[in-house]
């Protein structure tokens, strides 16, 4: 494997909520100073793409169009087929969504790799809703009850034949202030650890990060996943994403988690979801939530740089494991 390397996967599917617009996120974001700066650090991108030339990334929500279910589902196998086969050539893996939906499969096709993998979820929304439980029935509103099969009807553990599920002390979540009531009920049933914005602001990002991670592993050996809603930031920063709620992070929230996760020295892999470019009322305000992204990126690979020079864990010897010890699904 290429040292140095990012693989970034194309994942523009909105299947998992009932916008368009979402599909055209990951293009929207290369085409911008995001992809600038993964060459300006050092990295050779390497691009992965499922969603060229297709029509099925544009339909909606997978529960409300049954007739076109199984269609919907191969998508979603088919990130999380390409998901395991960029993760085995690259040394972190960079998802490119679409709506928060696509975590199904990269955070499954991570825990193939990585069974003790960490998450850290930073989201204005727990996504933790169940089909009993959810208002909406959207699917990016209950991937996290999917990951962790939470609920008689979930279908991602089922049919990526996965042989991992999350489990619930392996996820913190930071940002939250938008939480339904069958959403709360798992997170205090679980105990699920979770930070509001609320306790961002009181306690300030350093802090909180820091506790998350220890919390998450005492022994700083297990690999990270981050996985970023655009919607964790405040509207003011950030409006073009479909479900935005007052009070998120600032920018410089968002450089501070950064500069955690990536200089922890085991971050893996992270998604960037729900930028919706149709969203945007201009052109500026499409580069201002894009810079939510990009400000993210860079206090990352900074950090993570200098992490992968002094971390035995990113030199030991699982990044030379490969894809056939894991591709066990159907073709």
């Amino acid at each position: 494997m290429k040292s140095d390397s990012i693989g970034i996967l194309k994942a523009g599917l909105s299947t998992g909520q009932k916008l368009l617009g979402l599909e055209e996120a990951p293009e929207t974001i290369l085409n911008s100073p995001f992809y600038d700066a993964i060459i300006q650090y050092g990295f050779r991108p390497s691009i992965f793409d499922i969603t060229k030339n297709d029509s099925n990334s544009r339909f909606s929500n997978l529960f409300y169009r049954k007739p076109n279910r199984s269609q919907k589902l191969k998508k979603y196998l088919d990130l999380y087929k390409t998901a395991l086969e960029m993760n085995s050539q690259t040394d972190l893996s960079i998802y490119l969504g679409g709506d928060h939906s696509v975590s199904a499969s990269t955070i499954f096709a991570q825990l193939e790799r990585f069974p003790e993998l960490r998450v850290v979820w930073v989201d204005a929304h727990p996504d933790i809703n169940t089909k009993e439980t959810s208002p909406s029935q959207n699917l990016h509103g209950m991937v996290v009850s999917e990951l962790m099969g939470l609920s008689s009807s979930s279908i991602f553990f089922k049919y990526f034949e996965s042989s991992m599920k999350l489990d619930s002390s392996h996820i913190v979540y930071i940002g939250l202030r938008d939480i339904d009531p069958g959403e709360l009920m798992y997170l205090e049933k679980l105990g699920i650890r979770y930070y509001t914005s609320n306790d961002v602001f009181r306690n300030g990002m350093d802090s909180i990060i820091r506790d998350a991670i220890l919390y998450l592993d005492h022994e700083q050996s297990k690999p990270l996943h981050l996985s970023f809603d655009l919607d964790s930031v405040d509207p003011s920063i950030a409006s073009a994403t479909g479900i935005p709620v007052h009070g998120g992070l600032r920018l410089e929230d968002v450089k501070r988690l950064g500069d955690a996760i990536g200089g922890s020295g085991r971050m893996v892999s992270m998604d960037l979801v729900e930028l919706n470019p149709s969203l945007a009322s201009d052109q500026n305000e499409l580069k201002k939530s894009i810079h939510v992204f990009t400000t993210l990126l860079k206090s990352i690979l900074s950090a993570y740089r200098f992490s992968k020079i002094q971390s035995p864990f990113l030199r030991s010897t699982w990044r030379s494991q490969g894809v056939s010890d894991v591709l066990r699904i159907r073709d």
